[in-house]
């Protein structure tokens, strides 16, 4: 990632994986580098193992006292029962969280389910960030437009458009390959948002004021 960044130049930035032992220097060379925050992932083994939560507030600790890490945040890719057992914790990290692909929630459940009031709480409190992304991973739609992910989408673009940013997740590395069209998922975008506003919050204003674009 920091060669494609070195490659890219200034208008890329990027979010890292480390360990919970990461040291100042390494936060110092990564902030240096354009990178804008710390992926913690509570899904897929990492190499370390299983990810704790006091991983999670070791890491985020970290970033809050580095003078390099001023506005980076914390991306969290967990399970929605996972983000119910931790949402006090995720509630009082001391620096701006971004909850990864719709916080993983079934589709099925959609907003009905306790994973959603969490997410709610966290995005009413000013703190939080929501990605809208990997919707494909839980769908159970026949075809490629994932429409039971319709209601969780909309839901959280009425409740927050102005802290949800969009990725593709390419290269869909837990998906077949070929089965994950990126114009599918950007049209599956469109009708989220529904107006032409909110899609231009979410893919310029909002990725602007997170990344610092």
């Amino acid at each position: 990632m920091l060669d494609a960044l070195q490659e890219l130049g200034e208008g890329a930035c990027g979010v890292a994986v480390v360990a919970d032992e990461v040291s100042d220097a390494e936060l110092s060379l990564l902030a240096a580098r354009r990178v804008r925050g710390l992926r913690v992932n509570f899904v897929t083994p990492q190499s370390w193992g299983k990810t704790t939560q006091q991983m999670l507030a070791t890491l985020a600790r970290k970033v809050a006292e580095h003078p390099a890490c001023g506005h980076w945040h914390i991306q969290v890719f967990a399970h929605p029962e996972q983000l119910v057992q931790m949402a006090s914790l995720l509630a009082a990290l001391p620096v701006p969280l971004v909850i990864d692909h719709l916080g993983h929630i079934d589709p099925k459940e959609g907003t009905s389910g306790a994973a959603y009031e969490v997410l709610r709480r966290l995005l009413d409190s000013g703190n939080t960030w929501v990605k809208l992304s990997g919707a494909y991973m839980r769908s159970t739609a026949q075809d490629r437009a994932y429409a039971d992910t319709l209601p969780l989408g909309r839901a959280l673009v009425e409740a927050a458009p102005e802290r949800l940013v969009w990725g593709s997740d390419w290269p869909h590395t837990t998906a077949p390959p070929g089965s994950v069209n990126d114009a599918d998922l950007l049209d599956l975008l469109m009708a989220w948002a529904v107006s032409p506003s909110k899609m231009e919050q979410i893919l310029v204003d909002n990725p602007a004021q997170l990344y610092r674009f």
